[in-house]
């Protein structure tokens, strides 16, 4: 399709490099086109999942999909693979596939993955296997869990707090996604920024962009704008020339938004959605704010806004600086991956681990800081 029109086939020349940023928005375009059409046959009763919808991971290499156990729908998703590879000149490896069954008998599975060329696999056979990486992965003191929410225990905390600093997985996934989340306000003019504000939209605090809500599969921008909340948080503001930040719906001052803190002058202002810049009048000092009411306050009113002007008498705006972003959970004041894991692991609480700079800020060795650090906690130790 060319400006809305088909077109005849061309012969393509050259590809992307390894790497080049390209590659990755060219593969989202084109699976995008396999989910629309899972959709479309879950919608007509063809294929069905065990939820409410057929659940896809894409990779850049492989794929997988859950379907319930129904002969019917197997053989369906066979014939909508066959036309998408015929209409996209993508080829499925059968030799490379196979078909793992929970809870289906062996002759029942084999007979499906016979029809396809490829493999089958029952649950029982890559159990044990899960079973002994976890063992590799986490070792002895890995293996404790903590609570009701199973975290790891000894491994996963940082060393500050009296652990390994190894890390949870989860938590590092979503301080990674949380990075973009960063990034977006900082970087407007960047190719993935404009295609992500095309696509979703700009957020009405005007530094975000909106969740993503489309029910595609292939969504990545769903699962980062899902930690939102925590994110912001973990942010303030710092205010410059005061045009990027909203006056009563940011918090922007010590105390929280001020539209909570004083409902009723927010309700009698004309410039409830507007930014600090056109509050004041730059050419007076000090300050000269102007809330725009719409009529004369009252006693009770008049008391408010004496006590909003207490707390707007330390404010001071720059022309020469732009309105920013701070991060809170560092020290400079910009987002790191390694703080915001940290404050997703412990819950926002952070148990300091005395210890700590006598083991792991010396020139010991490696193997003689966990050895002084098992001996701190009281945890057995083999002597061999």
């Amino acid at each position: 399709m060319i400006n809305g029109k088909p077109q005849g086939k061309f012969k393509v020349s050259r590809g992307v490099r390894q790497g080049d940023p390209l590659s990755s928005f060219l593969f989202t375009l084109v699976i995008d086109v396999l989910s629309c059409l899972l959709e479309a046959a879950q919608h007509h009763n063809l294929i069905h999942g065990g939820r409410d919808r057929v659940e896809v991971s894409h990779l850049q290499d492989d794929t997988i999909f859950f379907l319930d156990d129904k002969e019917d729908y197997w053989f369906n998703l066979l014939d909508l693979l066959d036309n998408f590879c015929l209409a996209s000149g993508m080829k499925i490896n059968s030799s490379k596939s196979s078909v793992l069954g929970i809870n289906c008998s062996g002759p029942y599975l084999a007979r499906l993955a016979a029809d396809w060329g490829c493999e089958s696999r029952l649950k029982q056979d890559f159990k044990k296997s899960g079973d002994d990486y976890e063992k590799l992965s986490l070792g002895r003191y890995g293996r404790r869990k903590e609570g009701p929410s199973g975290k790891v225990g000894y491994c996963a905390k940082p060393t500050l707090q009296g652990s390994l600093g190894v890390g949870a997985l989860k938590e590092k996934n979503e301080a990674l996604m949380a990075k973009w989340l960063w990034q977006f306000p900082l970087e407007p003019r960047s190719l993935w920024n404009n295609i992500t504000k095309s696509k979703y939209g700009t957020s009405s605090n005007g530094w975000d962009a909106k969740s993503g809500t489309i029910g595609s599969s292939c969504n990545p921008w769903k699962d980062i704008s899902y930690g939102y909340q925590t994110f912001h948080e973990c942010c303030s503001l710092v205010v410059g020339n005061g045009k990027r930040v909203r006056f009563w719906e940011d918090s922007w001052v010590n105390e929280g938004a001020l539209k909570n803190l004083f409902p009723r002058l927010f309700a009698l202002s004309t410039k409830q959605l507007l930014s600090i810049s056109h509050f004041v009048d730059n050419n007076s000092v000090p300050v000269n704010w102007d809330f725009g009411f719409r009529r004369n306050l009252n006693d009770r009113e008049l008391d408010e806004g004496i006590s909003l002007l207490g707390i707007l008498g330390h404010v001071r705006l720059s022309r020469a600086r732009s309105d920013g972003r701070r991060w809170l959970l560092d020290e400079s004041g910009v987002f790191s991956c390694k703080s915001y894991s940290s404050y997703l692991h412990s819950n926002g609480l952070v148990d300091t681990f005395p210890p700590h700079p006598l083991i792991w800020k010396t020139s010991s060795p490696p193997k003689v800081k966990v050895f002084l650090w098992l001996v701190t906690l009281g945890k057995p130790i083999r002597v061999t």
